[in-house]
């Protein structure tokens, strides 16, 4: 989607190169390429989020000054015990929504189905 966003390639033209490219190097070098493919996307996510990070504290006037203005509004404040639902980040609000965050994880999550197809036995996929 990217790649069609800054050039001038149509949006199906993007989407065949893409599948194209991705079924060869797949057919290639199999599930050792698709793991290879999986290690340089989480690189470059995370660096780029590190860098986002980085960019909007020094944008924003440095450490001192985030920590200042986020003290200054009750955002630090970050494990309350009132039962109400509707105050932001209490802890039953966290607890809940932890684990309704980690459900999808163990489901339907692109990484926990590829471990599940590509493994050999049930034993393989619980490593």
């Amino acid at each position: 989607m990217c790649f069609f966003l800054v050039t001038s390639f149509g949006l199906w033209k993007t989407v065949m190169i893409g599948g194209i490219v991705c079924t060869f190097y797949t057919s290639l070098g199999g599930m050792k390429a698709v793991i290879w493919t999986d290690v340089i996307m989480f690189v470059v996510i995370f660096g780029t989020t590190v860098m986002v990070i980085v960019t909007g504290v020094v944008k924003a006037g440095g450490v001192g000054h985030v920590w200042e203005t986020n003290k200054e509004a009750g955002r630090l404040d970050l494990i309350q015990f009132p039962w109400d639902p509707t105050q932001r980040m209490t802890f039953l609000n966290l607890v809940i929504g932890g684990f309704m965050n980690s459900l999808p994880m163990w489901a339907v999550s692109q990484t926990a189905v590829q471990r599940f197809l590509a493994a050999k036995s049930i034993k393989d996929a619980q490593a």
